[in-house]
Parts: C-alpha cells; structure tokens; sequence
C-alpha cells in the first residue's frame, strides 16, 4: 500500500505552508503584498489584480470550506479559542515578544495560519481515524 495517506512531518508542513502562503500573500509587513500592490498601484494591470485577488479567494475558500466540513462549528470554535488562546499564552509569558504594530500584525497572522493548518490536518485526521468521509450533504456547518 502507499503512503501517500499518512500524515507525516512533510504531509502537515505541506498543510502549514499553504495557508501561511495565503494570508501572507494577502498582507504582510514588509510592504510585498497583494494589498499593497493594490493600494500603491491603484489603476495599473486591473485585470492581473482580480485574477490574483480570485485566486486568493479561491485559496481562503478552500482552506475555509475544508476546516468547517471537517471541524463542524463546535471544532472550528475549540480551535480558534485554544489557538487563540495559546498565542495569548506565549506573548504574556513574553516568549513571543510583541513590541510594536508590526509585531502584532505578525503575531495575528501566524495564530491565523496555526488555525487553518490544523483545521487542513484535522480534515485528513477524522477520515482516517474515524474511518469517516465527509460528504457535503452530512456536514453541519
């Protein structure tokens, strides 16, 4: 059998690296983003902007589709208040340290990606432990 099924170190960095590919191409603090190519640059290559802007709404709603089939709405709260939560934890216990706007923003975004990847990893998780599919019919979202 092949172990393209298992959640391994490689299968759940695949799950991290796409949402943090998406918020991170929307909006970043360094200046190279999707919103700031589109504040700076207002009138040029209008359609280039909406097809990338289609193309991250494509990616949030896949990621976001995905988590609430998987987590219903009582998992994707646990998981936005314990990831929310955990944050909170390491920046109070200045583990992460937050000093400025800049800091905050990018504090935010990492909570954000944290969530939607174990959201993505638990969608593979429940099919495989609980030996459940999820349809689109069953879901409670």
């Amino acid at each position: 059998m092949n172990d393209y099924r298992h959640l391994d170190l490689w299968a759940f960095l695949a799950r991290v690296l796409y949402p943090s590919f998406t918020v991170f191409a929307t909006f970043n603090t360094s200046g190279y983003s999707f919103y700031h190519w589109v504040v700076e640059q207002p009138g040029d290559d209008l359609i280039l902007k909406v097809f990338a802007g289609g193309l991250l709404a494509l990616s949030y709603y896949n990621i976001g589709e995905t988590m609430a089939v998987a987590l219903q709405r009582t998992g994707l709260l646990i998981v936005v208040v314990t990831g929310s939560a955990g944050a909170w934890y390491l920046i109070d216990q200045r583990w992460i340290a937050v000093d400025s706007r800049t800091d905050l923003i990018n504090a935010m975004q990492m909570t954000l990606v944290l969530v939607m990847a174990v959201g993505l990893s638990y969608a593979h998780l429940h099919s495989r432990i609980g030996g459940i599919k999820v349809v689109e019919e069953g879901r409670n979202v």
